[in-house]
């Protein structure tokens, strides 16, 4: 799925799939205590790249997933990896800025010290502006 992009649905969670899945003996009791009955993976896809995915489960309940219930799936997929990527875009912006205000301080210290200099006429108004 996180290689295809394509949403998958499992509408019956056989006992196989969670035996397959369980990291251990534990793993597996919790797995079969929640009652896990049907499934949808679908890609969290922005900007035309797979973000990760979202699961969702039925769980202690008759409730199937069918193919009618891919498209809403889908659609709260697409929604989620938006705003994922849009704060991770906010970040990244946040980030940038930050460091253009530090690179802006550090010129404006240089341009300080560099006219400092330049008015300096002799060697102890040159140590001044060093100290």
């Amino acid at each position: 799925m996180l290689r295809t992009g394509k949403s998958e649905i499992a509408a019956e969670i056989p006992d196989d799939a969670l035996v397959m899945v369980a990291q251990d003996a534990e793993h597996l009791r919790i797995l079969r205590e929640l009652g896990l009955k049907s499934g949808i993976i679908s890609p969290l896809i922005a900007r035309g790249q797979i973000l990760g995915a979202i699961s969702f489960v039925t769980a202690e309940s008759d409730r199937r997933y069918n193919q009618a219930d891919i498209d809403l799936a889908e659609d709260i997929a697409h929604r989620a990896a938006i705003a994922i990527d849009n704060a991770r875009l906010y970040q990244e912006a946040q980030q940038s800025q930050q460091a253009a205000e530090q690179s802006a301080e550090r010129i404006a210290r240089l341009q300080s010290v560099t006219a400092a200099f330049s008015e300096s006429l002799t060697p102890l108004q040159v140590a001044d502006v060093i100290a």
